[in-house]
């Protein structure tokens, strides 16, 4: 198998323990959970990261979020996850995968699945 499709179905599969992740072990209720990017296009590089994006019901800060959520993905998914350094991401290693997780309000969520930017990988 080509190193290509080897990493494009390992940011697949991580995509999905993600959606799993953040419905299962976050005390929050999600809205959704989609892919958005070159990796949801199709026209990535291997070195292109993985952009995951989601939306929380009641639409709270990233700052209420954030320093939890990395510290749950650290320990429950063993990645590495830092915040990112205007805080508006957390960006998490795994492996050779690169992964900007970014939390949108439920509004720019489904604006921008109906405008074709994110493919949904779930809903609540």
């Amino acid at each position: 198998m080509s190193k290509h499709r080897e990493l494009e179905q390992q940011a697949s599969s991580f995509a999905k323990k993600i959606d799993n992740f953040l419905h299962k072990n976050t005390n929050f209720t999600i809205h959704g959970v989609a892919r958005q990017g070159s990796r949801k296009e199709g026209t990535h590089k291997d070195e292109s990261d993985l952009d995951i994006v989601f939306a929380i019901s009641g639409d709270p800060d990233r700052e209420e979020v954030y320093p939890d959520l990395a510290e749950k993905l650290k320990k429950i998914m063993n990645v590495q996850a830092d915040l990112g350094e205007n805080g508006n991401v957390i960006n998490i290693k795994k492996g050779e995968l690169d992964i900007d997780l970014v939390l949108l309000t439920k509004e720019k969520f489904e604006k921008q699945i109906r405008d074709n930017k994110i493919k949904r990988i779930s809903t609540s």
